[in-house]
């Protein structure tokens, strides 16, 4: 922040220092021109000249200034319309129509997959195939930075994967739409996070379910 600023503050000194060179000449050479126009030129007439000139050389570096100001704040508004318009956008929340059970089993099939977090970076997953039966508790192990937490994200689609497939019942998931598969899938945290608000609100943000539901839950947890 500090080298930005510093460049922004020199380029503003430079900035002053032209345009006051540009004022003096101006200045000065209307100053000449009325010693120069002396018998010609009343100075009454000549001290107005050299007050107007003063006048003008201020509001042209205050002008100057206040566009370099402007172009500097249109950079905010140009980084808000690429945000808004040219980043890559999230799949569709509805794609396809999926039955209301699904999924029933729960069983995933990993088929080939490959996943990079973004363009031209190495992969992350590189070829991983295995299938996971319904009902099935697998534990996954491996050092910081194997994968772990980059196959959830492919589960989730927090990020696409680059190539293969993941099935879930049979389904491509890849075909379905964001809002029809998150709202299908649950993942407890390795670090637990309560948010401000009622219990009932942390366990049902939506409101989906009823009062019973959710005391029912709750005494299976304990």
């Amino acid at each position: 922040m500090n080298s930005a600023y510093y460049l922004t503050f020199s380029n503003q000194r430079w900035l002053s220092v032209r345009l006051d060179a540009i004022g003096n000449a101006l200045v000065f050479t209307t100053g000449i021109l009325v010693v120069t126009s002396r018998f010609d030129v009343s100075p009454s007439i000549g001290g107005l000249v050299l007050s107007y000139i003063l006048s003008i050389v201020q509001m042209l570096q205050f002008t100057v200034r206040q566009l370099a100001e402007v172009e500097n704040g249109m950079n905010a508004v140009e980084r808000l319309q690429y945000y808004g318009t040219q980043l890559e956008e999230e799949a569709p929340e509805h794609t396809i129509d999926v039955r209301p059970t699904w999924p029933e089993k729960g069983d995933i099939i990993f088929d080939n997959v490959e996943m990079r977090y973004r363009a031209n970076l190495p992969l992350v997953l590189k070829g991983l195939s295995m299938h996971v039966r319904g009902g099935e508790r697998i534990g996954i192990v491996g050092r910081t930075g194997a994968g772990k937490s980059s196959i959830m994200s492919t589960l989730f689609r927090l990020v696409e994967i680059s190539g293969g497939h993941i099935y879930i019942d049979g389904l491509d998931i890849s075909t379905v739409g964001l809002h029809d598969l998150r709202s299908r899938l649950a993942i407890i945290p390795q670090d637990p996070t309560l948010f401000r608000g009622t219990v009932r609100s942390n366990l049902d943000p939506f409101n989906e379910h009823a009062d019973l539901d959710l005391w029912s839950a709750l005494r299976k947890a304990d």
